[in-house]
């Protein structure tokens, strides 16, 4: 870590004290040896600061690069470019004949998660998650471009080691609030009062979503905290919470629940019933 300035300094006077140097150590700006200490000083405090700066990237390059972790697996799927090639021997691209633009726009992957999971014979595998983004959102790759994650991943990953590589649609989402709302800031329908929102709180409400990190866990609790937090509305309360995911039934979701795919979204309007109900501001 690099050192403070008077600690420098300070070292730099003892040294040339004991060397039979004297320093004038006053604030007199003319004194010749004292600017020339102050000088070397701050180079040297630069350049430590310089190294500080230096060794937390290598740092992090190295966390973000090291072999064999979820973090590793990660990093790849994020790095797959579709219908590039891998230079010989390599795991990485060759993007030699593209320019930047062409390579950003083949990185189809923009979410992965890897999850360590076991088999029903005990055995260990990793289960890796991946999004992109259609029409603003969060979607599954396409087959195609599924196909090639799973054949990039065979020539990357280390041997041994047991993938399952999927890209699902949503989960579903469906609920039933009773929102109290401010009569002096919205209406019956949730309608802003000043024009500038129309049924505010479904809004929110499916925004909350998008904010979500991929595979991150869906709270109930933070999601009601979230809505109380929008003007207009003076309190809120959840009546109905289920998700599913696949071909399987709707479950309730008492506090939390994490995603299958990785993400929940609400299949249809019809999925999101809201009753507003007017309430005087709490005091």
């Amino acid at each position: 870590m690099a050192r403070q300035l008077n600690d420098i300094k300070a070292q730099i006077i003892n040294q040339l004290a004991a060397a039979g140097i004297a320093v004038n150590t006053d604030e007199s700006q003319t004194s010749r040896r004292r600017n020339w200490v102050y000088a070397i000083t701050f180079c040297i405090w630069f350049l430590e600061t310089l190294f500080d700066i230096f060794r937390a990237d290598v740092d992090s390059k190295l966390k973000e690069l090291k072999p064999h972790t979820d973090r590793w697996y990660r990093n790849k799927a994020l790095d797959y470019q579709h219908g590039h090639n891998l230079l010989p021997d390599s795991d990485v691209f060759d993007t030699s004949a593209y320019t930047a633009e062409q390579v950003a726009d083949s990185k189809v992957v923009k979410y992965a998660a890897v999850v360590p999971q076991e088999n029903i014979w005990g055995r260990v595998y990793l289960r890796i998650k991946l999004a992109t983004i259609a029409a603003g959102d969060l979607a599954p790759l396409d087959a195609a471009q599924l196909a090639g994650v799973k054949e990039y991943f065979k020539r990357v990953k280390d041997a041994g080691v047991k993938l399952q590589i999927d890209s699902l649609p949503a989960d579903n989402l469906k609920m039933k609030w009773r929102v109290y709302y401010d009569p002096l800031v919205l209406d019956a329908a949730g309608n802003r009062l000043d024009g500038s929102g129309a049924d505010v709180a479904r809004g929110r409400i499916k925004g909350y979503m998008s904010k979500l990190p991929f595979n991150g866990l869906y709270v109930k609790q933070y999601h009601i905290d979230d809505l109380q937090k929008l003007e207009g509305i003076v309190i809120c309360e959840v009546d109905l919470c289920q998700a599913k995911y696949g071909l399987l039934p709707f479950s309730n979701i008492d506090i939390m629940h994490l995603p299958d795919s990785g993400y929940l979204r609400f299949a249809s309007d019809a999925d999101l019933i809201i009753e507003y109900i007017a309430q005087s501001a709490i005091q």
